[in-house]
């Protein structure tokens, strides 16, 4: 017997503890990985039919790897192998912490439960899937007296009761904040994008980070710039910058809104990988509160896209993700707009920008 047969002799022992629940194969993303590891017996694979559930348009969004029951993973990380060589990712590790990841499973139950055929989203979820756990009452860690954690999900459709939805949390944390508030995401955009018929405009994080900059609060956002960006999406950018002249005096302070660009440099030995080169970031600081997500922050991702996030009240960690965030910020690859752009485009922007016609400008300029 060779030591391959072996190996997959061991791996097929797995099958009742292996389970991945992940969106059904499309012809774009066919899951070819997973269908092995099913058809050799090395896992149990279940689909979600998301646009079935939902209605419309959606994926399983969510990124999460629950271990034994003790050790939990939460990130931006897909499980494809370009998220581990071609893409820049940051999630958490929670090492032998069975309170953490049995509030998580109920998650992954949930997932587990929609990927049967013909499952249909309840009325009410079973009350062993509820959680005691969020915004308001968060889980004290016994091993660390200056943390606290709690996990939300969305959609909401897709929570248990209890369970803190992730645009909420979003906005809990930013409404929390006092000093500052720092963010790093790949899509930046207030409204929906992939919606069958008509998209919509979704101002719910917008808001909240317009009206946490007007209570005084310093807020920068650093979102990815690729050759899959959102056409668009430089001037919702530029939108929040506009309001900084208006922001009040406070106790001689006025809060105030960046905006930077972040962008990997092409290596045309990458060039040929799609979806790649990418800061694939989804997180949060502020002066109390670390959030690591796994959503973009668009519309879709949070009401027909199913995602999780987890904040943790702590010092340390916040210390830790703030110190990532100013490595980024302050490095030769974030810009800002007006850096990003030269001075004619700039211009050219505004004057094109009041004739209606910015559009085809981002699309000629930005793609």
């Amino acid at each position: 017997m060779t030591k391959e047969m072996i190996h997959s002799k061991d791996l097929s022992q797995l099958l009742n503890v292996i389970r991945i629940a992940q969106s059904q194969p499309t012809a774009a993303f066919p899951q070819l990985d997973s269908n092995y590891f099913s058809e050799h017996g090395y896992a149990t694979v279940r689909n979600l039919n998301m646009p079935k559930l939902i209605d419309d348009n959606g994926v399983l969004h969510a990124k999460f790897w629950i271990v034994d029951s003790q050790h939990v993973y939460i990130g931006s990380a897909n499980m494809d192998w370009k998220s581990l060589t071609e893409v820049k990712e940051l999630g958490v590790v929670i090492w032998n912490c069975t309170c953490i990841a049995n509030d998580l499973y109920k998650i992954f139950n949930i997932y587990w439960r929609l990927g049967v055929r013909g499952a249909k989203i309840p009325y009410k979820w079973p009350l062993n899937l509820r959680t005691y756990f969020n915004f308001s009452h968060p889980l004290k860690l016994l091993s660390a007296n200056d943390a606290s954690i709690f996990i939300s999900s969305s959609p909401r459709r897709f929570s248990a009761k209890g369970r803190e939805d992730d645009g909420d949390a979003i906005v809990a944390v930013m409404d929390n904040a006092h000093e500052f508030v720092h963010i790093s995401v790949m899509d930046y955009m207030p409204a929906t994008l992939y919606k069958t018929y008509n998209n919509t405009y979704w101002p719910k994080l917008d808001n909240a980070i317009r009206a946490t900059a007007y209570r005084g609060v310093n807020v920068r956002l650093l979102v990815s710039h690729w050759k899959y960006s959102l056409l668009g999406m430089v001037h919702f950018l530029k939108s929040l910058l506009e309001i900084n002249d208006g922001m009040p005096r406070i106790a001689n302070h006025s809060g105030k809104i960046e905006v930077k660009l972040f962008t990997i440099p092409v290596d045309p030995s990458r060039e040929q990988i799609p979806h790649t080169l990418v800061n694939h970031n989804k997180y949060m600081v502020t002066e109390k509160i670390a959030y690591f997500g796994t959503s973009n922050w668009a519309g879709d991702y949070f009401i027909s896209s199913a995602g999780v996030g987890i904040s943790f009240i702590s010092p340390t960690l916040v210390k830790s993700l703030n110190a990532i965030f100013m490595r980024d910020w302050t490095s030769k690859y974030a810009k800002t707009i007006r850096e990003f752009l030269t001075e004619s485009e700039y211009k050219l922007l505004l004057l094109l920008a009041k004739e209606e016609k910015s559009r085809q400008f981002y699309r000629f300029f930005i793609m």
